[in-house]
């Protein structure tokens, strides 16, 4: 699982930094027959398990968040 924290934040912007410098139209035109076959074969599968993924984590930054410690209140709660 290290592994994959590791990976998917490099794999996350990869993927931005290609699909915000690629349109659609450039893309059928441009690549190359393996790519565009991959990409179909593959997308399926990526987009039905990223989906449950980003809402779940949309729903949780939505959500009431913690209180925020202040450490020098801590401090004075500890009676230091």
């Amino acid at each position: 699982m290290d592994d994959i924290d590791r990976r998917v934040p490099d794999l996350i912007h990869g993927l931005g930094e290609i699909t915000g410098a690629v349109i659609a139209e450039w893309a059928r035109a441009q690549s190359g027959v393996t790519t565009r076959r991959v990409f179909q074969k593959q997308w399926p599968g990526v987009s039905a398990s990223g989906a449950p993924t980003w809402r779940m984590l949309s729903e949780e930054s939505a959500g009431p968040r913690p209180p925020q410690g202040d450490p020098a209140l801590d401090k004075v709660r500890e009676g230091g």
